[in-house]
């Protein structure tokens, strides 16, 4: 089984997580290579199958997929503490620094 790791911070404490690959939303929104912007992951099962029920300290979630041509490298996540749709604007915005970081991540390669 391929797993992702994810190395993030909370609250400045740096932090890993692993997720099978299509677990959870994460994983999902890395094998399906799709956008995935959640109001409020404590009423998404998958997710709280991935955290063995406990509730995490934020609400919403925004994942963006880190894309090279069609393969997923990485993974943009951004969270907030409240129950809400992260807006249209927010995630374009999301999209667009995903790309940015697949742009250099691609170009680090090639030199």
């Amino acid at each position: 089984t391929k797993t992702l790791e994810f190395f993030f911070s909370n609250e400045s404490v740096p932090t890993k997580q692993s997720y099978a690959l299509g677990e959870g939303m994460i994983g999902e929104a890395f094998l399906e290579r799709r956008p995935f912007n959640e109001a409020d992951v404590r009423n998404v099962p998958s997710y709280l199958d991935t955290r063995k029920g406990a509730a995490p300290p934020y609400r919403a979630v925004l994942c963006i997929p880190i894309l090279i041509g069609d393969d997923a490298i990485g993974m943009l996540t951004v969270d907030k503490r409240s129950a809400a749709l992260f807006s249209v604007a927010a995630e374009d915005i999301a999209k667009g620094l995903a790309s940015q970081c697949a742009l250099a991540v691609d170009q680090f390669r090639k030199s």
